[in-house]
């Protein structure tokens, strides 16, 4: 395993020389060599230190064409990131009018459950009341006999 001033100083060697200063040209520089697990955070380390950006190759190209490449890929950058911010806002807009239908949807259901809960209960009374009736017209036991019995009158379930 490299130490950490073995890679940082084949990298300074790989950056003066003007080659680029990649994973595989430190590893292929260290004299025993190294593995990316090893090699790569100490590498990155030196990355952010040294604020390395590796940069086009541009040694044999004419200053005036170097600066109009630099000059294009700015505005190829600018419009990249514009693009990307109006798909970004387009996302925004079509995620919040998806959550807004969710809970329109959510709170109808919560609505229809409030009157089905309701309506259960109104019925579990007025069931109450006819057995009571019945029990009494037959001669039967009471209703409050029957719910100490293991009859429950919600319907769930009877015993």
């Amino acid at each position: 395993m490299p130490h950490k001033w073995q890679v940082y100083e084949t990298a300074d060697r790989l950056l003066a020389a003007g080659d680029r200063v990649s994973l595989r040209n430190v590893i292929a520089g260290l004299r025993g060599g190294g593995s990316n697990r090893d090699v790569g955070p100490l590498l990155r380390e030196w990355k952010v230190e040294r604020s390395y950006r590796p940069a086009l190759a541009s040694k044999d190209l004419p200053e005036r064409f170097q600066r109009g490449l630099a000059k294009a890929a700015a505005e190829l950058w600018a419009v990249a990131q514009g693009e990307a911010a109006r798909l970004l806002e387009e996302e925004r807009v079509r995620l919040a009018a998806e959550l807004c239908a969710a809970d329109e949807i959510l709170h109808e259901a919560l609505a229809r459950f409030d009157v089905a809960e309701a309506e259960a209960a109104r019925l579990r009374v007025l069931l109450a009341r006819s057995e009571g009736r019945a029990s009494i017209e037959t001669g039967g036991s009471p209703p409050e006999d029957r719910e100490r019995s293991g009859i429950v009158l919600d319907g769930a379930h009877a015993f």
